[in-house]
């Protein structure tokens, strides 16, 4: 059995010609870069690490939501707001 919901998130821009998008269809959570994976260079360099990490509290959040009704915790509605003012 497969604890985790098939879930797939938007494709996010992330900076410096980079996006990313978030899933769990394998039954794992993934996290797939468009054009590709960056450097460690890159990634220092070029990718906004906050508007990063701001998709993927959001999916995180959306997963934990979907595993576990009912529970939510002010940090929940704290990241869900910030994609939305980011965006």
């Amino acid at each position: 059995m497969n604890p985790l919901p098939k879930m797939t998130s938007d494709l996010h821009r992330v900076g410096g010609g980079y996006s990313v998008q978030f899933d769990t269809r394998s039954g794992v959570l993934r996290c797939e870069w468009t054009p590709s994976v960056p450097s460690p260079r890159d990634l220092r360099r070029k990718v906004d690490m906050r508007k990063y990490e701001a998709a993927r509290d959001a999916f995180c959040a959306e997963l934990a939501r979907r595993v576990f009704p009912g529970v939510q915790s002010p940090a929940v509605v704290i990241v869900a707001e910030e994609i939305k003012n980011d965006e």
